[in-house]
């Protein structure tokens, strides 16, 4: 359909739940969301890394859904691109933090 055609333009990465509803997996939401975020401040995955201690390699694996990171890094993503853990992790579309 148009839809699913558009948002793997967008690089959604999709999966069939048990229900045959389409959706991304956490990995991929996370990767997904740090990618844009990361694209918005006009950064390189190595910068990234620089800044919160990972290797360029770790960024581009989290970026395609490859992996996941550590509670740490998690939280130092979070502060830098100043968004909630909640939102990176797909649990809320809302990239507000409450303070």
């Amino acid at each position: 359909s148009f839809i699913l055609l558009l948002l793997k333009q967008f690089r959604f990465k999709l999966r069939k739940n048990i229900q045959g509803v389409f959706v991304m997996t956490l990995k991929e939401t996370f990767g997904e969301r740090v990618r844009t975020l990361r694209m918005k401040k006009n950064i390189k995955q190595s910068d990234l890394g620089k800044i919160i201690d990972l290797s360029d390699n770790a960024i581009s694996d989290i970026e395609r859904g490859y992996r996941l990171t550590s509670m740490e890094k998690l939280e130092a993503l979070a502060a830098y691109f100043d968004v909630s853990v909640d939102y990176l992790m797909g649990r809320t579309d809302n990239p507000k933090l409450y303070k």
